[in-house]
């Protein structure tokens, strides 16, 4: 079943687990011969070959198929089941639609030789636990194949162990589980009109094992959830993922603007080599800003790095906010330059 899987998720760019997983919600008789047949079904077979392929009786696949398939599939599409019975194509078309959160959207890869940025692609901060390390990798590899709400579950056990274990979870993780949510529930977002919004924050995951760099994500983090979790209250997402596992104790609500919109951050690595002529991270995520609506960043660390920065970001209107920069010159710098805090 597991190859069968995999066909429907490269061949159709299906999120069949998913799928499966709302079947079984909706069905107590659900089970794993249905699923071999759907996945069959999806890739074109008809009954007959199924009961070959499966060495089952012709008559043990239409039952299936009649007694717990389709009546599944009607509830979940909200249709009667005479509508869908043997017209695989009409359930294919439901799934490929975008609005229903099936469809898969694997992200684009966005780095290079000279650029590591990870919406959630890579973990850059790892605790010492290695059944947490697996999590995280596991989310990573659920996020490049576009298995957002996976990828979301792995991040959200991630959390969860780190901070029992460690009393205190990773920042990274909970911006990853933030944008995984976003990007599952996209088209719910853009049929409300909720505008997505990038913001990209430039660490220095090599300086001082990472603390720095963690300490900075964990005030980005909770910016991110306390302006997500509204959002995602709304479109009620905490009936498909407990959303109470992130809730902080003291929650302020930061999304009450007329127009709602939802945040999904970039975590990116800032190499901070003070002796390159220009800044190339800042080159190529202002090259990206188009691509990923990008409206503000948030670094650099050093003051030489950000100076050098500010006329990449300067050329494509995008703020820059620092909080480490101790420098006395970057307020005086020429008009163009002056997008800083």
């Amino acid at each position: 079943m597991v190859q069968d899987i995999h066909q429907v998720v490269e061949q159709l760019n299906i999120n069949v687990d998913l799928l499966f997983e709302h079947l079984k919600a909706s069905s107590t008789t659900f089970n794993e011969l249905d699923q071999t047949v759907v996945c069959q079904s999806l890739l074109g077979y008809s009954p007959q070959e199924i009961s070959s392929l499966l060495a089952l009786p012709r008559q043990k696949i239409r039952d299936r198929l009649s007694d717990s398939i389709y009546p599944s599939l009607a509830t979940l599409m909200q249709v009667e089941q005479e509508q869908i019975a043997g017209k695989w194509v009409i359930i294919l078309n439901f799934l490929l639609n975008p609005k229903h959160c099936y469809k898969l959207n694997p992200a684009p890869q966005l780095n290079s030789d000279n650029f590591q940025g990870s919406f959630g692609r890579q973990i850059f901060l790892s605790p010492p636990d290695q059944a947490i390390v697996r999590l995280q990798i596991d989310g990573t590899q659920f996020y490049q194949q576009g298995l957002f709400y996976q990828a979301a579950k792995c991040f959200l056990w991630a959390w969860e162990q780190e901070k029992q274990t460690y009393e205190m979870g990773n920042p990274e993780v909970l911006i990853y589980l933030n944008n995984c949510l976003v990007d599952y529930k996209i088209s719910c977002l853009r049929a409300q009109e909720i505008q997505v919004y990038t913001i990209a924050v430039v660490v220095p995951f090599h300086h001082n094992q990472g603390q720095i760099a963690a300490e900075i994500l964990r005030g980005v983090a909770q910016l991110q959830t306390q302006v997500n979790l509204p959002i995602f209250d709304a479109i009620q997402l905490n009936q498909e993922i407990n959303l109470e596992i992130i809730r902080p104790s003291t929650f302020f609500n930061l999304n009450r603007t007329a127009k709602q919109f939802a945040l999904k951050i970039l975590v990116v690595n800032d190499p901070n080599n003070l002796y390159t002529p220009y800044n190339q991270t800042a080159e190529m995520l202002s090259n990206l800003a188009a691509q990923i609506n990008l409206v503000a960043v948030i670094g650099h660390y050093s003051s030489e790095m950000t100076q050098k920065a500010l006329s990449f970001y300067a050329k494509n209107g995008l703020m820059l906010v620092n909080s480490s920069s101790t420098s006395d010159q970057l307020s005086s710098l020429s008009g163009g330059e002056r997008l800083s805090f």
